[in-house]
C-alpha cells in the first residue's frame, strides 16, 4: 500500500507536467489539422491545374488533327486529280507516327450516287483492285467508299471499300460536316479496322471535299457541291495514350460520348472501372468537364489516382502529429523526472529490496563480479549451493575448481573478453561442481556499468537446467538408438524428405530396395523413384501434398530402381511438424510388394481354376454352410 501511495503522490503533485503535456498534444493536433487542410488545398489546386492542362491538350490535339484534314482538303483543291501515289506520298511526308501520335491514319471517302456505282467499281477494277466492292452490299440511293487510307497497313486495309454513309453514327457526322460544319467529329463507333485483339472504342473526324467554284449559301447548295470526305479514324485508347500516359497513376480519366455516362457511351477509361456509376468513388478529388470538339459533345471526368499524393504529402501531417506528441511526452518526462527526482530516489531503495527478493528466488546462480574476478554480490541460491552465507562471498574470487568443468581455466579469459568488448553472451551451457554434485546451468554473461561503480562489472545469471539436461541426454541417446535401428532395417526403405522434396536421410533397406547409396541420393529429389508417366502426371508432388494436408497418406505405385528396373511399391508418407506447427519434412516408408502381389494373383487364379474344375466334373459335388444352405454345386448336380 505504501508503494501505491508513492505513485498517488507522484501524479497528485505533478499536475503542471500534465498541463504541459496535454497542451503540447493539443498544439500538435492543431498543427496536424492545419497541415492536412493546407496539403489538401494545394493538392486540389494542383489537381485542377493538371486536369485543365489535360483538357486543353485534348482540345489542342483535335485542333492539330483538324489541320491535318484541312491539309488533305487543300491537296485536293490544288489539283485536278489526286492519284493514290500522290496521296500516299503526301501522307507519308507528314510522318504521322512521329508528329501526330494517336491518329490511326488519314483517308479519303468518295460519295457515289446509285447511277454512278457501276462506273466507280469498273474504275477501281481498272486500277488493279480486281476484288474491290463497296461494303456493306445492298441497294441505296447514295454510297460512300473509302478509296484512300494511309498508312495502308493491315488494319487500314480492312476499311478499304467500306461505306461509312451506311452506318447511322458515321452518317450523322458526315451529314453535319456536309450541311453545317467544315470539320465534324463522330460519335462513339467500333472501327472496321478493329481485330479480335485489344478492341477499343473509336471515333472519326470528317472534313468535306467540295466541287470547285460552286455556291455554298444554302444547305442545298452545300449538298450539291459535295464530292467526298477527307477523314481520320481514331482508336480512343491510342489517342488518349498520348494525352495521359498509362504509367501516370496520379490522374484517372473517363471520357464519355455526349452527356450520358454509361458503358454504352464510354470512350476511354483509365482503370476500366466506371467510377461515375459508383455511389462513392474511391478518389479524393473529382472534377467534370463538358467540351465540344468538332460539333460533338464529350464529358470528361477526372479522378485523383492512387499516386496523386506524394509520399511527403501523405506522411507530413502524421510526422507533425507524431513529432508534436513525442515532443510533448518528452517535455512531460523531463519535467516529471526533474520534479520527482527525490521521490524516485526513495523508490530506488524499495526497488532494490524487491529486486533482492526476486534475485534470491531465481533457481540458479546469480552473481555480480568485477573485472578482476572479485565478487560484488551473490544470490541466496548460490550461497546455499556452497553451504555459506551471501556476505561471505563479497570481495572473494570464484574458485576455479567450481567453474565450468568443460572450460575451467578459460573461464576468466571469457569474462575479460566480454567486459573488454562490452558485448553480452547468452544461453551458454555450463557444468559446475558443487558440494551436492555436478549441476548443469544455462548461463548469460552481461557487462554492466552503474552509477555506483567506476568500472564495468559482469553479471552472471545461470539457471539450473540439470533435470532438463538429464532428460535431453536420455532423449538424445534414445534418438541415436532409434536412428541406428532404422538404419539397419533391411526389408523397408525408411527415409526423411525435406519440404522441398529432396532426400534428407537414407537407411540400409532403402539402399537395398532402390539401389542408391547414401552418398548418391542425399540432396536429390524423391521424384527419381517414380516412373516417367507418374512424374509427368504430378504424382510425386501430389503424394507429399496429400500427406501435408491429411497428416498421413498411403498408396501403391510402380517405382523405379537406380538400374531402371521397376517394382510395385507400398508407400506411406507422414508429414512432420515442429512445435510452431511448421512443416519440417516427411517420413516416407516404402515396401516392395511385387512378389506378394504376384503370389496373391496366383492364389486367386488357382482358386478360379479349382472352381472351374469342380463345376465341369461329372460327379455330384456341393458345399453347404453351417446352416445347411447350398454355397456351391457342380453342373452335373445342378442339371
Amino acid at each position: 500500500m505504501k508503494f501505491l501511495k508513492r505513485f498517488d503522490y507522484l501524479f497528485e503533485k505533478n499536475w503542471l507536467s500534465w498541463v504541459i503535456s496535454f497542451g503540447g498534444i493539443g498544439l500538435a493536433l492543431l498543427a496536424w489539422h492545419l497541415s492536412v487542410h493546407s496539403i489538401e488545398d494545394k493538392a486540389y489546386i494542383r489537381f485542377k491545374y493538371r486536369t485543365e492542362e489535360i483538357k486543353a491538350t485534348i482540345l489542342d490535339r483535335i485542333t492539330i488533327y483538324e489541320n491535318v484534314l484541312r491539309g488533305g482538303v487543300g491537296l485536293f483543291a490544288s489539283s485536278e486529280e489526286v492519284t493514290r501515289n500522290e496521296w500516299h506520298d503526301y501522307i507519308t511526308s507528314l510522318q504521322l507516327a512521329r508528329y501526330f501520335p494517336g491518329i490511326q491514319g488519314v483517308g479519303y471517302a468518295e460519295m457515289i450516287s446509285e447511277s454512278d456505282l457501276p462506273h466507280h467499281i469498273s474504275k477501281m477494277h481498272s486500277l488493279g483492285f480486281k476484288n474491290y466492292k463497296i461494303r456493306p452490299e445492298g441497294k441505296r440511293n447514295l454510297y460512300s467508299s473509302i478509296i484512300y487510307l494511309e498508312p495502308f497497313d493491315y488494319r487500314n486495309q480492312r476499311a478499304f471499300g467500306y461505306d461509312m454513309f451506311s452506318e447511322p453514327t458515321r452518317r450523322a457526322a458526315m451529314k453535319r460536316a456536309r450541311d453545317y460544319g467544315e470539320i465534324v467529329l463522330s460519335g462513339k463507333v467500333t472501327l472496321v479496322q478493329e481485330t479480335s485483339n485489344d478492341v477499343q472504342a473509336g471515333f472519326l473526324l470528317y472534313a468535306k471535299k467540295k466541287k470547285k467554284n460552286r455556291p455554298l449559301r444554302t444547305v442545298e447548295d452545300r449538298r450539291n457541291a459535295l464530292l467526298g470526305f477527307v477523314y481520320s479514324p481514331f482508336r480512343a485508347g491510342d489517342f488518349m495514350k498520348e494525352v495521359l500516359p498509362s504509367n501516370d497513376r496520379s490522374i484517372q480519366l473517363e471520357v464519355y460520348d455526349g452527356v450520358k455516362k454509361s458503358s454504352e457511351t464510354i470512350l476511354y477509361d483509365t482503370d476500366n472501372v466506371l467510377q461515375a456509376n459508383l455511389s462513392t468513388a474511391d478518389s479524393k478529388f473529382t472534377v467534370e468537364y463538358f467540351i465540344t470538339v468538332g460539333y460533338q459533345n464529350w464529358t470528361l471526368i477526372f479522378y485523383s489516382g492512387p499516386d496523386f499524393y506524394s509520399q511527403t504529402e501523405k506522411w507530413l501531417p502524421r510526422i507533425i502529429l507524431a513529432a508534436g506528441t513525442i515532443f510533448s511526452i518528452f517535455l512531460f518526462l523531463i519535467y516529471s523526472v526533474m520534479r520527482e527526482k527525490l521521490i524516485a530516489q526513495k523508490l530506488v531503495e524499495q526497488k532494490n529490496d524487491e529486486l533482492e527478493l526476486i534475485i534470491d528466488s531465481i533457481p540458479g546462480f546469480v552473481f555480480l563480479k568485477k573485472a578482476n574476478g572479485k565478487v560484488l554480490k551473490v544470490n541466496k541460491y548460490y550461497a546455499d549451493a556452497f553451504n555459506n552465507t551471501k556476505d561471505s562471498f563479497i570481495s572473494q574470487m570464484i574458485p576455479c575448481d567450481a567453474i565450468d568443468i568443460t572450460k575451467n581455466n578459460d573461464f576468466r579469459n571469457d569474462d575479460a573478453s566480454i567486459i573488454l568488448n562490452n558485448k553480452p553472451k547468452f544461453n551458454i551451457e555450463e557444468r559446475w561442481k558443487t558440494p551436492t554434485g555436478e549441476k548443469w546451468f544455462l548461463s548469460s554473461l552481461i557487462p554492466i556499468k552503474s552509477n555506483d561503480l567506476e568500472e564495468i562489472s559482469l553479471l552472471n545469471v545461470s539457471i539450473d537446467i540439470t533435470e532438463y539436461k538429464k532428460i535431453q541426454l536420455q532423449l538424445d541417446e534414445t534418438q541415436k538408438q532409434l536412428a541406428a535401428i532404422i538404419s539397419q532395417v533391411y526389408d523397408y526403405a525408411i527415409f526423411l524428405i525435406k519440404p522441398d522434396g529432396t532426400v534428407a536421410s537414407w537407411n540400409l533397406g532403402a539402399q537395398r530396395l532402390k539401389g542408391y547409396s547414401e552418398e548418391e541420393i542425399i540432396g536429390k529429389s524423391h521424384q527419381c523413384f517414380f516412373t516417367d508417366e507418374d512424374i509427368a502426371s504430378g504424382k510425386p508432388v501430389a503424394l507429399l501434398e496429400r500427406a501435408k494436408y491429411e497428416g498421413h497418406h498411403f498408396e501403391t505405385a510402380w517405382l523405379v530402381r537406380k538400374n531402371g528396373t521397376r517394382f510395385l511399391g507400398e508407400i506411406s508418407a507422414t508429414a512432420m511438424y515442429n512445435s510452431n506447427n511448421e512443416l519440417v519434412g516427411f517420413v516416407k516408408v516404402t515396401r516392395d510388394i511385387t512378389e506378394k502381389t504376384r503370389q496373391e494373383e496366383e492364389l486367386r487364379q488357382l482358386n478360379r481354376d479349382f472352381i472351374a474344375l469342380l463345376e465341369n466334373t461329372d460327379d455330384y459335388i456341393y458345399f453347404k454352410d453351417s446352416e445347411g444352405r447350398f454355397r456351391f454345386c457342380s453342373q452335373a448336380l445342378a442339371s
